[in-house]
């Protein structure tokens, strides 16, 4: 329902007006988060998790974000591709990433304070391609990568996201600017297992370094 609204805004939204894009990377720290992963078999499995980002690492983190600029105010359509690594695991988990994508797909408000300074807000949904083996069992679809294909390719469409960030904007030119973003984001998903299944929420601080078109 959330997904079938953010495209029926889009379509309205993006009809007329002015449209750019920007492209960012970055890094985020994911604040620790207890995990209850609830097996059929009912061993079930808790732990406290350090998720880790590493924004650098291919697949790289990153934003994009197609904008329709109106007087006032702007709307966007941003993916966030957020990924988690967890390396703290109990004996029974051999392997926990979400890297080709913890993805944020988010419908945003954007505003311009003044000529430096601005906001925005969103909500949206998270695609998931996990990459999870517990007792040497996985589920994991190989497919993804940079660019994800939510249509295939182990792909779940399976939670809700929000973002506030505030940023810095400048322009270099009339067609190019330069951004500089602070966000926070809160996600929840749940992701199927091999036997069982896991809500995994997210709560993550991000900074990012981009280029507006």
């Amino acid at each position: 329902m959330l997904l079938r609204f953010n495209i029926i805004i889009f379509l309205f939204c993006f009809s007329f007006g002015s449209i750019s894009f920007d492209f960012s990377l970055g890094n985020a720290y994911s604040f620790n988060q207890d995990l209850h992963i609830k097996m059929e078999s009912g061993d079930n499995i808790n732990f406290t998790a350090h998720p880790k980002t590493n924004g650098f690492k291919n697949p790289l983190y990153y934003s994009l974000r197609i904008r329709n600029q109106f007087k006032s105010f702007d709307i966007e359509i941003e993916l966030v591709h957020h990924k988690i690594y967890i390396d703290n695991l109990p004996g029974n988990i051999q392997k926990f990433e979400v890297s080709d994508g913890y993805n944020l797909l988010l419908l945003n408000y954007r505003k311009k304070i003044n000529d430096l300074f601005g906001y925005r807000a969103g909500l949206g949904a998270v695609v998931l391609h996990p990459d999870i083996m517990i007792n040497g069992k996985t589920n994991f679809v190989r497919g993804g990568g940079a660019i994800p294909k939510f249509w295939s390719d182990g792909y779940h469409w399976s939670g809700f996201s929000c973002q506030g960030s505030i940023f810095i904007e400048r322009k270099i030119s009339n067609k190019l600017s330069y951004n500089i973003e602070f966000k926070a984001t809160y996600s929840m998903a749940y992701i199927p297992v091999v036997g069982g299944g896991l809500d995994l929420p997210n709560k993550s601080l991000h900074l990012l370094f981009g280029l507006g078109f």
